[in-house]
This record gives C-alpha cells, sequence and structure tokens, in this order.
C-alpha cells in the first residue's frame, strides 16, 4: 500500500493553513515554526525522492510547503508594502472593499500551488 493519503495532506500544509488558519502564516510566533517545519519536509521529501522516487511518486510533494511559504512570504511583504496594511481572510466575505485582499488570496492559491508543484516534480525530482 502506498503512502499517497498521508504524504499529499502533509505537502500540501501551507495552503492548508492559509485556507483554515491564515493567521497562523502571518503570525510572527509561528513563523519559526512554519519555516523550521517547512525546511524539514523539504529535506525529507529531497533525500527520500532521490532513493524511493520510482516507486512511491508523490514524494516530492513534501518539498512544497517550503516553497509555497517563500512564495506567501514574497507576497505578503509585497502587498505590505503597496497597501500599508496586512491582506484580510477574505474567503466567506463579499465586501467589494477587500478587493486588493481577495487579489492577494487569488494570486497566492494560483502560485503557491502551481509554481511549488511543478518545480519538486520538474526540477528536484
Amino acid at each position: 500500500m502506498k503512502p499517497d493519503f498521508l504524504i499529499i495532506p502533509i505537502g500540501l500544509l501551507i495552503q492548508i493553513l492559509f485556507l483554515f488558519k491564515n493567521e497562523w502564516l502571518r503570525d510572527k510566533k509561528n513563523r519559526k515554526w512554519i519555516w523550521t517545519t517547512s525546511i524539514l519536509l523539504f529535506a525529507i521529501g529531497y533525500i527520500l525522492s532521490s532513493n524511493f522516487g520510482k516507486s512511491i511518486k508523490t514524494l516530492p510533494v513534501l518539498m512544497v510547503p517550503l516553497l509555497a511559504y517563500l512564495i506567501f512570504r514574497i507576497q505578503f511583504w509585497t502587498f505590505i508594502k503597496i497597501f500599508n496594511s496586512e491582506p484580510v481572510d477574505t474567503f466567506h466575505s463579499n465586501d467589494i472593499k477587500l478587493l486588493s485582499s481577495g487579489f492577494f488570496n487569488f494570486i497566492f492559491w494560483v502560485t503557491g500551488l502551481i509554481i511549488p508543484v511543478w518545480f519538486s516534480y520538474a526540477v528536484l525530482s
């Protein structure tokens, strides 16, 4: 039995946090924990995919959290520099005043998922 059902949710850690606990990604207290976890998952994913990559095709997904969190931090910093405020969670809001935050969320979902998955499969494995 292949461990795909465990590897994929672990590899999508940043996206799951972005969806359900967005404030954890922005909080300075949790930043060290998230960086450490992402770096460990990247190292484990790289080592395992180089050794067992032929038999378990989903191992490069473990490298996604580091790349996704890096993209999130860059976009978060850019948003603060442009709008002088933090983006807010607009998942259940239809407020037109939050359009810039909604755009930030959309851009993160597109770039924070597609780029890390492509990079981990095409470049690193």
